[in-house]
């Protein structure tokens, strides 16, 4: 062998000789033909020159910080490069900003309100991060990781400690200073507590690389390697080579994890949010808008209202306010958007909204591109019904003819009617019509033509337009009214009008024929009744007395012969009014009841602003107060027992108790009907100068309440050490009468909670008749479950206690 390594080879290989004597004497002495004369062709250019003084190995930690100030959803690219340059200039370790590995893992952190609503301040942030740093190796060449590991987290504690005298920590101020130095509007500090309890549980490290070691001198061989050696590179774990047959063992590294690319995590989580779905609420102010899939909800908090073109585009979009629901849900409120119905279409946005983030790679959400959907009608339609306000009877002499008017009409969703159209017939009794009926049948047609011209809710004929309906033989006019809305519901009704050729006064039943009560509700029906102009009255004239009567009926659709007429009578349903004159300096409204009862009086209960309310028209004590002495003071109510009180009050000041006819209202108290049942209450009118009377029907249906389960104390906070009791007794039936007042069921020790007498299960104090809990009838079975709070405040059960 020659004594030296051919000039051909790198510099860098040792050019000593070997001692002659250490060469093996077996060793021939031509050249190998195995040694190149050159260095092999295959050799990199590139092959880095191998210094004998070893490089740093690298070690790879993580840990995580909370901070104060903002929200998952508000985290951008400021927050991270001024946290990244704030933890360089107080961490030991970390000497600069590319010592980070990939991105900051960002999620809401512990201080986060479960309330939908919260303000900014009080969010904040956990935030995890990977860093590489340049470590040392002990004698044996390796690292001591636990030992760093220590260091690190000892370090960031020191950083997020906050200073007594300062109330900062060192992290807060390099976190504003770097803020102030590049010009961010970001404001968070570090949260010591929180902080602290993640850097204890989340601080580890592993070793990324080991050193190189230097080129060793050459070593006698049997054979020559054909290639030079290659540049030493980590190997899984240490081995020896025929170069390096004094190789020291070292551990073998842990490598960092590969991270996964943004293309592959978009394959995982799948696209941006699409609209999936919008449909109209049932009233047709509103649409709920769906997404597909969890959304970031555009960065906004769910319940506050936006402007609904910030996400949204339909017609009339700018007239329309929306919220957040949930991470899928919209809601939006169009009862202005009057161009927007069923089947337009509702579109998302472009880039408006991303995906929720669940995992470490939030950096490689997308936003959206737009989509759209058509808008649904709610299902079911909403009902439409047609209020007609409208006399049972009309004098055809009556001067200004007939108007029947439906603007009371419900289910139009806020909005004009898409179609209202009006169409009339006349009937009478068989047989052969009287002369005019030529007259008869062409005003007939030209209301019909003009019903179906003029799309108004108001419906008009003439005065000469009945009349010859009835001198041709008709004697009833038959109306129907056909409604549809923007939402696609429909609805048509007839109603008949009997034609007299008397003058009969006129009365209609305010809102309509048709009307539903609650068991638990006061009821008031209002009729309108007017004597007949016929022979030229002004109206100041023409006044009617009223009455009213109230039926049972056994099924919607008995005929009149078989209601029941209730056994009350005028004494019960007559509404009267009553009135006090020449009173001196006496007060019948004293809500104490004092000069009542100093007049002799036993009041049903005390006159209280409770018993004052019950009454219709009635005046509160300042109201009668400023009236002044010797002034009429009047009440609309009922000649109760109640009123025999301000009847003898009003007796032993002088005064003059008076009580009228029923007046135009009809009134029951709360607890008057019995649910499920229908009623039919009666106005007549009474035309005294010619003693000619008109009637008017409502029917009244009595819906059936729901059954309340009511809790005291509603949610709390308990101990687990605590016995835990809940009382429900004051869980109530809408349908029964909750206070029972001390006459055990009788309405004149408890004014307002009266009973019809005709409702004979009510008749005297049982179980179920009045109270709460079991008083009222009610049984009870509990049942306790387990409920999860996730984030978004939604309580999912979890099992049962």
């Amino acid at each position: 062998l020659p004594t030296s390594l051919p000039t051909s080879l790198p510099t860098s290989l040792p050019t000593t000789s070997l001692p002659p004597t250490s060469l093996p004497t077996s060793l021939p002495t031509p050249r190998p033909t195995s040694v190149p004369t050159s260095a092999p062709t295959s050799l990199p250019t590139t092959l880095p020159t191998i210094s004998f003084a070893p490089t740093k190995p690298s070690l790879t930690l993580t840990s995580a910080l909370v901070l104060d100030g903002t929200s998952k959803s508000s985290w951008n690219a400021a927050y991270e490069e001024t946290f990244k340059q704030s933890l360089v200039d107080v961490s030991a370790l970390i000497e600069s900003t590319d010592d980070f590995v990939g991105n900051l893992t960002v999620s809401d952190g512990a201080r986060r309100s479960r309330t939908r609503r919260r303000r900014l301040q009080d969010a904040s942030v956990s935030v995890s991060f990977v860093v590489r740093v340049d470590v040392d190796t002990g004698e044996d060449g390796a690292v001591d990781i636990d030992s760093y590991v220590t260091a690190f987290e000892a370090e960031l504690v020191s950083a997020t400690t906050v200073d007594e005298q300062t109330g900062v920590s060192p992290l807060d101020i390099a976190l504003q200073a770097t803020a102030e130095e590049k010009g961010y509007e970001v404001k968070i500090t570090a949260d010591q507590e929180a902080s602290h309890s993640m850097i204890a549980t989340e601080t580890g490290g592993v070793e990324s690389s080991r050193p190189p070691t230097a080129a060793p001198s050459p070593a006698p061989s049997t054979a020559q390697p054909t290639t030079p050696r290659p540049t030493p590179k980590p190997t899984p774990a240490p081995s020896v080579t025929p170069g390096n047959p004094t190789a020291v063992p070292v551990p073998a590294p842990t490598l960092a994890p590969t991270i996964e690319s943004c293309e592959k995590v978009r394959e995982r989580t799948g696209p941006p949010p699409d609209v999936d779905s919008a449909r109209f609420s049932s009233t047709g102010a509103s649409i709920l808008v769906d997404l597909d899939a969890a959304s970031d909800q555009a960065g906004m908090l769910a319940g506050e209202y936006f402007p609904c073109a910030e996400l949204l585009d339909f017609a009339d979009v700018d007239t329309a306010e929306c919220f957040w629901v949930s991470a899928t849900q919209i809601y939006a409120e169009v009862n202005k958007a009057l161009d927007f119905v069923p089947g337009e279409n509702v579109t998302l946005r472009a880039n408006t909204t991303m995906l929720a983030c669940d995992d470490d790679r939030c950096e490689c959400r997308v936003r959206n591109t737009a989509s759209s959907v058509p808008a649904d009608p709610p299902d079911p339609l909403p009902d439409v019904e047609p209020v007609f306000q409208v006399p049972d009877s009309i004098a055809v002499c009556e001067e200004g003819g007939l108007a029947v008017e439906a603007s009371q009409s419900i289910g139009s969703g806020g909005r004009e009617w898409k179609q209202l159209v009006w169409s009339v017939n006349a009937t009478g009794p068989p047989g052969p019509k009287v002369n005019g009926t030529a007259n008869a049948t062409f005003a007939l047609l030209y209301m019909q033509y003009r019903a179906t011209t003029v799309l108004s809710s108001e419906f008009t004929a003439e005065t000469t337009e009945l009349q010859a309906l009835a001198i041709g033989g008709f004697d009833t006019l038959v109306l129907s009214l056909a409604l549809e809305n923007f939402l696609g519901s429909t609805k048509t009704e007839s109603v008949e009008m009997k034609l007299s050729t008397k003058s009969i006064p006129s009365v209609l039943i305010v809102g309509g024929a048709n009307q539903v009560a609650r068991v638990g509700d006061a009821l008031t029906v209002e009729a309108s009744g007017l004597a007949s102009g016929c022979d030229g009255r002004s109206k100041a004239q023409r006044a009617v007395d009223y009455a009213w009567n109230l039926y049972r009926l056994d099924g919607v659709d008995d005929p009149e012969e078989d209601w029941t007429q209730l056994a009350e009578g005028a004494e019960f349903v007559a509404v009267g009014n009553c009135e006090c004159t020449g009173t001196q300096g006496f007060d019948p409204w004293d809500t104490s009841g004092a000069e009542c009862a100093a007049a002799g009086c036993v009041s049903y209960p005390p006159l209280n602003s409770f018993a004052l309310e019950a009454l219709e028209g009635y005046l509160t004590p300042e109201d009668a107060a400023s009236t002044g002495n010797g002034t009429r003071r009047r009440l609309t109510g009922s000649a109760y027992p109640y009123c025999q009180c301000c009847e003898a009050a009003c007796a032993s000041v002088g005064g003059h108790w008076e009580c009228g006819e029923a007046g135009p209202e009809f009134k029951l108290d709360p607890f008057s009907l019995d649910s499920g049942t229908t009623y039919v209450a009666r106005a007549e009118a009474t035309d005294t100068k010619y003693d000619l009377s008109n009637t008017a029907d409502v029917y009244l249906a009595v819906g059936v309440g729901s059954v309340v389960a009511a809790i005291e104390g509603g949610d709390r906070v308990v101990s687990v050490q605590d016995e835990l009791q809940l009382d429900a007794s004051s869980s109530f039936d809408e349908d029964i009468n909750p206070d029972c007042g001390d006459g055990a069921g009788d309405w004149r020790a408890n004014f307002g909670r009266r009973r019809l007498a005709h409702n004979d299960a009510h008749g005297t104090r049982t179980a179920g008749d009045c109270g709460t809990g079991d008083d009222a009838g009610l049984s009870f079975s509990w049942i306790c479950e387990e409920l999860e709070v996730r984030d978004d405040g939604e309580k999912q059960v979890n099992g049962s206690c």
